[in-house]
């Protein structure tokens, strides 16, 4: 009996709770400002053949997931140091590509890109900095351990960095043709405690018997390593007391966020069997 009584006590302040709970509940409508849109530019120019492309959009409010608007009817021209000068076409809505007229890019050469957008203009500029030869890929096969987060072959890239500090790169792993924008993936380092030295580096991930792998290397600017570098620490936060996310660095000037690279590249690619 005391048992029974015991269970009815327990089950009648559950129901209080529960009750209380739920008349505590409040829908709370944010009243946030959605006319300030901001203009968002994402361009690139490379040592590879064209066209280059650059895509205009505008920010959209913080809670809604829809897609975000194109900003169409933009002059969009890009320049470089030795008089080429070509006017985008916007092939798509919001996507402005240059035209066969425009000459490949080519390293130590500088480039400036400018925007004009229902009457705002915004200009940015970069330099295509020489990138670091990769001299082979080699793979081996790891069983999971602290180094490997699972079993699986995994792919390690061998290089020499030039001497001189002051170099910045991006590797992408391009896994069956396909490339992943997961954090783990996303790999963004400087040359501050590897100048001058013989270095490798093995892929966070592994890969399986008969995948292809290309490893995209590209040589980046100081100011775009800095925008590519808070991009990766805002993708893989740390805990619940990090700093809440703000707007990236950015080279475009006029107020408009994004980012205009200007990157060598290179390919280097091995099959797992």
């Amino acid at each position: 009996m005391k048992n029974s009584n015991n269970n009815i006590s327990y089950f009648f302040v559950s129901l209080v709770t529960l009750a209380l709970l739920v008349s505590c509940q409040e829908v709370v409508n944010y009243d946030l400002d959605e006319s300030n849109k901001i203009l968002v530019i994402d361009g690139m120019v490379t040592d590879q053949p064209g066209p280059y492309t650059v895509k205009l959009s505008l920010t959209g409010p913080y809670l809604k997931n829809a897609p975000t608007n194109r900003a169409t009817g933009a002059t969009v021209i890009i320049r470089d140091n030795t008089g080429n000068t070509d006017t985008l076409a916007e092939q798509l809505p919001g996507e402005y590509k240059t035209t066969s007229a425009f000459p490949k890019g080519e390293i130590g050469r500088s480039y400036q890109l400018y925007v004009n957008y229902q009457s705002k203009v915004y200009t940015a500029s970069g330099e295509i900095l020489p990138i670091s030869k990769v001299d082979s890929l080699n793979y081996k096969y790891h069983e999971e351990s602290i180094l490997y987060p699972e079993n699986g072959y995994y792919v390690t890239m061998y290089a020499q960095e030039p001497s001189g500090k002051g170099n910045n790169y991006r590797f992408k792993f391009i896994v069956n043709g396909f490339f992943s924008n997961r954090s783990d993936r996303f790999i963004v380092v400087n040359d501050d405690f590897v100048d001058g030295n013989y270095i490798t580096f093995t892929t966070p991930f592994p890969v399986a018997l008969g995948d292809s792998v290309v490893l995209e290397s590209q040589s980046f600017t100081k100011a775009a390593y800095d925008y590519y570098f808070a991009l990766l620490f805002q993708m893989n936060p740390n805990g619940f007391f990090d700093a809440p996310p703000a707007n990236l660095p950015t080279n475009i000037t006029g107020g408009a966020l994004g980012y205009f690279n200007t990157v060598a590249v290179g390919y280097n690619g091995i099959r797992i069997k």
